[in-house]
């Protein structure tokens, strides 16, 4: 009997996982090529499960190039920055979903993860807590 129950729990197992893994699960978090991203908002976490969304006015904008290459009109090394007065540009690599700046405040190689779902694309930072950035298609 324990055996039929050990088998069973193998055939379960392996069917949920064949089938909760599809590679369409993934199709939307592919970043659209010559898409434009405008910062709305953010969340920042100080530890105590208190933190809430902010939405924000911002002109930053994030430009993903069918090439691998992204910009930006602010800096997103600066995750609370909506200031939309200084460049960033590096790569965006589409099978660890991280845009990997070229230059942040003197360091190189900054890698920020991503999220695109939909109309939303979400930038999360190294951080102790839950953050990240909220950026909608435009």
């Amino acid at each position: 009997m324990l055996a039929l129950i050990k088998i069973n729990l193998k055939i379960s197992s392996t069917f949920t996982i064949s089938f909760a893994c599809n590679n369409d699960d993934f199709a939307d978090m592919q970043p659209e090529p010559d898409a434009s991203w405008k910062m709305v908002g953010y969340l920042s976490d100080p530890g105590d499960g208190s933190g809430t969304f902010t939405s924000v006015d911002s002109n930053k904008i994030i430009n993903l190039f069918d090439n691998g290459i992204f910009s930006s009109n602010g800096n997103i090394c600066n995750m609370l920055s909506t200031d939309s007065d200084s460049n960033t540009e590096g790569i965006y690599d589409i099978q660890n979903f991280t845009l990997n700046a070229a230059e942040c405040d003197n360091q190189t190689n900054i890698s920020i993860r991503y999220q695109i779902v939909g109309n939303t694309m979400h930038l999360f930072y190294p951080c102790k807590e839950t953050c990240y950035v909220k950026y909608t298609k435009i």
